[in-house]
């Protein structure tokens, strides 16, 4: 089973989600497609569970979009 986070390429910035994937490697699986405007992130094979991960992953995101000053 896997949880798909789908996020707005006008809103978050793309280096903050490829940070998070990187920072989450021992937590979960995450496939990523990006297309013009959305990165979609498939989490599976999560050590906790997969739906506290991908919201855990989500505010993950934000957090550090915050941090480097990249919300648009």
């Amino acid at each position: 089973m896997s949880k798909t986070v789908i996020f707005d390429l006008d809103f978050y910035k793309s280096s903050a989600i490829e940070q998070a994937i990187s920072d989450y490697t021992d937590l979960a699986k995450i496939d990523i497609n990006n297309d013009c405007h959305y990165y979609t992130c498939c989490l599976s094979g999560c050590t906790y569970d997969e739906t506290l991960t991908a919201k855990e992953f989500s505010n993950y995101v934000l957090q550090l979009s915050l941090q480097n000053n990249e919300i648009s």
